[in-house]
């Protein structure tokens, strides 16, 4: 169980290192003028939601993945 909530702990970790990405990337993108805009069509706002969007999915994905043992095993995580 406590290799479940290690797991848990990473996605977590994982999750907010993406949050954060996208949202300064997004920002430093509209703020520098990068060629994105020029080259692919994307402004900063865009690139933001498109890495949330991307970090949600992977987010869910593996918590999924985390929890499968415990799905498999019909446990839960209190310590009894």
């Amino acid at each position: 169980k406590q290799g479940v909530w290690m797991g848990f702990g990473s996605v977590a970790v994982w999750t907010v290192n993406g949050v954060l990405d996208s949202i300064i990337g997004g920002w430093i993108e509209d703020e520098q003028d990068l060629s994105f805009n020029d080259v692919i069509g994307l402004s900063g706002g865009d690139i933001t939601s498109f890495g949330l969007a991307a970090t949600l999915l992977g987010a869910v994905c593996c918590g999924l993945i985390v929890a499968l043992p415990l799905l498999m095993n019909g446990n839960d995580l209190d310590d009894e």
